[in-house]
């Protein structure tokens, strides 16, 4: 039986204004796998397949992530995702799916 993790524990990262007093805040919420609204479209790959990502962040690692998303349209209309990640912020999606 074949087992899919769905516990990343990813957080969008906050970009609002901060408080003056306080620890500044570093997350806006957690990341639904489901939910692609909040991340930026980069490309078709093909008909069905597409290409999101965002930067986000891991509680675990205390640093900013560089997350891309591979959406698939399945026949029977159900979205399939992949979720990639690296911690090198700079590389671009495609590099990421490479």
């Amino acid at each position: 039986m074949e087992s899919e993790r769905v516990d990343a524990n990813l957080r969008y990262l906050y970009t609002g204004e901060q408080k003056k007093l306080g620890t500044p805040r570093k997350y806006d919420g957690k990341v639904d796998c489901h939910d692609l609204s909040r991340l930026n479209f980069v490309k078709e790959i093909k008909s069905g397949v597409s290409l999101y990502t965002l930067e986000v962040g891991r509680f675990c690692l205390n640093c900013p992530i560089s997350f891309a998303c591979i959406s698939e349209v399945q026949a029977n209309s159900k979205i399939k995702n992949a979720l990639l990640f690296s911690i090198n912020i700079h590389l671009l999606p495609e590099q990421i799916c490479e």
